[in-house]
Protein backbone atom coordinates (compact mmCIF):
# COMPACT_ATOMS: atom_id res chain seq x y z
CA UNK A 1 0.00 0.00 0.00
CA UNK A 2 0.68 3.69 -0.59
CA UNK A 3 0.20 6.59 1.46
CA UNK A 4 -2.83 8.65 0.49
CA UNK A 5 -3.71 12.18 1.90
CA UNK A 6 -6.96 12.60 3.86
CA UNK A 7 -9.26 15.22 1.65
CA UNK A 8 -12.31 15.08 3.12
CA UNK A 9 -13.50 17.83 5.70
CA UNK A 10 -9.99 20.02 5.21
CA UNK A 11 -9.85 23.70 4.67
CA UNK A 12 -6.17 23.93 3.10
CA UNK A 13 -4.55 27.15 2.55
CA UNK A 14 -0.67 28.18 1.52
CA UNK A 15 1.24 30.86 2.88
CA UNK A 16 4.23 31.99 2.27
CA UNK A 17 6.43 28.20 2.77
CA UNK A 18 3.74 26.61 4.90
CA UNK A 19 0.76 24.65 4.52
CA UNK A 20 -2.22 25.49 6.91
CA UNK A 21 -4.57 22.96 7.32
CA UNK A 22 -7.49 22.90 9.43
CA UNK A 23 -9.47 19.80 10.09
CA UNK A 24 -13.53 20.85 9.95
CA UNK A 25 -14.23 17.33 11.68
CA UNK A 26 -11.66 17.13 14.41
CA UNK A 27 -11.40 21.05 14.97
CA UNK A 28 -7.59 20.83 14.67
CA UNK A 29 -5.71 23.27 13.18
CA UNK A 30 -2.62 21.87 11.33
CA UNK A 31 0.74 23.81 10.38
CA UNK A 32 3.01 21.96 7.72
CA UNK A 33 6.54 23.39 6.67
CA UNK A 34 7.42 22.83 3.48
CA UNK A 35 8.92 19.89 3.85
CA UNK A 36 5.92 18.28 5.56
CA UNK A 37 3.67 19.95 2.86
CA UNK A 38 5.38 18.69 -0.12
CA UNK A 39 5.16 14.82 1.66
CA UNK A 40 1.88 15.13 2.29
CA UNK A 41 0.61 16.92 -1.38
CA UNK A 42 2.48 13.40 -2.79
CA UNK A 43 0.36 11.05 -0.81
CA UNK A 44 -2.08 10.20 -3.49
CA UNK A 45 -2.20 6.07 -3.04
CA UNK A 46 -0.05 5.45 -5.52
CA UNK A 47 3.31 6.89 -5.22
CA UNK A 48 5.72 4.27 -3.03
CA UNK A 49 7.29 6.15 -0.09
CA UNK A 50 10.79 6.15 -1.75
CA UNK A 51 9.48 8.02 -4.89
CA UNK A 52 8.52 10.59 -2.41
CA UNK A 53 11.39 10.63 -0.62
CA UNK A 54 13.53 11.19 -3.97
CA UNK A 55 11.31 13.83 -4.86
CA UNK A 56 11.65 15.29 -1.64
CA UNK A 57 15.20 15.19 -1.79
CA UNK A 58 14.90 17.05 -5.28
CA UNK A 59 12.98 19.88 -4.04
CA UNK A 60 15.01 20.68 -1.16
CA UNK A 61 18.42 19.93 -2.49
CA UNK A 62 19.74 17.66 0.35
CA UNK A 63 20.53 14.27 0.88
CA UNK A 64 18.10 11.71 3.13
CA UNK A 65 14.81 12.41 1.82
CA UNK A 66 12.95 8.73 2.23
CA UNK A 67 13.95 8.72 6.30
CA UNK A 68 12.33 12.16 5.63
CA UNK A 69 9.49 10.86 4.01
CA UNK A 70 8.95 8.46 6.81
CA UNK A 71 8.95 10.67 9.79
CA UNK A 72 6.71 13.15 7.78
CA UNK A 73 4.63 9.92 7.39
CA UNK A 74 4.08 9.39 11.15
CA UNK A 75 4.00 13.44 12.00
CA UNK A 76 0.47 13.70 9.27
CA UNK A 77 -0.82 10.31 10.55
CA UNK A 78 -0.35 11.70 14.30
CA UNK A 79 -2.42 14.11 13.15
CA UNK A 80 -4.78 12.57 11.28
CA UNK A 81 -4.20 13.81 7.64
CA UNK A 82 -3.63 10.18 6.43
CA UNK A 83 -5.76 7.37 5.32
CA UNK A 84 -5.34 5.05 7.58
CA UNK A 85 -5.97 2.27 5.41
CA UNK A 86 -3.52 3.13 3.11
CA UNK A 87 -0.05 3.52 5.03
CA UNK A 88 2.62 0.81 4.60
CA UNK A 89 4.33 -0.62 6.59
CA UNK A 90 7.74 1.25 7.76
CA UNK A 91 11.12 -1.22 6.54
CA UNK A 92 13.34 -1.54 9.35
CA UNK A 93 16.05 1.03 9.50
CA UNK A 94 18.70 1.15 7.69
CA UNK A 95 20.41 3.84 10.32
CA UNK A 96 18.87 4.76 13.64
CA UNK A 97 16.29 7.50 13.36
CA UNK A 98 18.97 9.78 15.83
CA UNK A 99 21.41 9.77 12.92
CA UNK A 100 18.60 10.29 10.10
CA UNK A 101 17.40 13.72 11.50
CA UNK A 102 21.17 14.50 12.58
CA UNK A 103 22.15 14.30 8.61
CA UNK A 104 18.62 15.83 8.18
CA UNK A 105 19.24 18.62 10.75
CA UNK A 106 22.43 19.32 8.54
CA UNK A 107 19.97 21.04 5.87
CA UNK A 108 17.05 21.83 7.92
CA UNK A 109 14.69 22.11 4.99
CA UNK A 110 14.33 18.52 4.77
CA UNK A 111 13.25 18.28 8.59
CA UNK A 112 9.40 18.04 8.33
CA UNK A 113 7.51 19.41 10.87
CA UNK A 114 3.70 19.52 11.61
CA UNK A 115 2.48 21.07 14.18
CA UNK A 116 -0.98 20.93 15.54
CA UNK A 117 -3.71 23.03 17.72
CA UNK A 118 -7.22 22.59 19.01
CA UNK A 119 -9.07 25.17 17.93
CA UNK A 120 -12.71 25.83 19.80
CA UNK A 121 -15.71 25.16 17.69
CA UNK A 122 -17.30 28.37 17.39
CA UNK A 123 -19.97 27.60 19.75
CA UNK A 124 -17.29 26.99 22.41
CA UNK A 125 -15.61 30.02 21.49
CA UNK A 126 -18.11 31.79 22.99
CA UNK A 127 -18.69 35.67 22.16
CA UNK A 128 -17.52 36.81 18.74
CA UNK A 129 -17.28 32.97 17.99
CA UNK A 130 -16.95 32.44 13.87
CA UNK A 131 -17.51 36.10 13.10
CA UNK A 132 -15.17 37.33 9.88
CA UNK A 133 -11.53 38.56 10.78
CA UNK A 134 -8.44 39.56 8.87
CA UNK A 135 -6.30 39.48 12.11
CA UNK A 136 -6.02 37.99 15.65
CA UNK A 137 -6.90 41.41 17.54
CA UNK A 138 -10.68 41.25 15.14
CA UNK A 139 -11.51 38.43 17.68
CA UNK A 140 -11.18 40.33 20.93
CA UNK A 141 -9.51 38.40 24.05
CA UNK A 142 -8.22 35.20 23.48
CA UNK A 143 -9.15 35.18 20.22
CA UNK A 144 -7.56 33.80 17.11
CA UNK A 145 -8.15 34.72 13.66
CA UNK A 146 -8.09 31.17 11.69
CA UNK A 147 -8.58 31.66 8.00
CA UNK A 148 -10.63 34.33 7.86
CA UNK A 149 -12.62 33.72 11.21
CA UNK A 150 -12.70 33.95 15.09
CA UNK A 151 -12.06 30.76 16.89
Amino acid sequence: MNPRARRAELVVRDVADETLVYDLKRHRAHCLNRAAALVWRACDGRTPVTTIGRMLERQTGAEGGVEAAWLALAQLRKAGLLDETSLPERPAPGISRRRALGRMAATALLVPAVISVTAPTAGAAGSGGGQACRKNSDCGPGGACLFGRCV
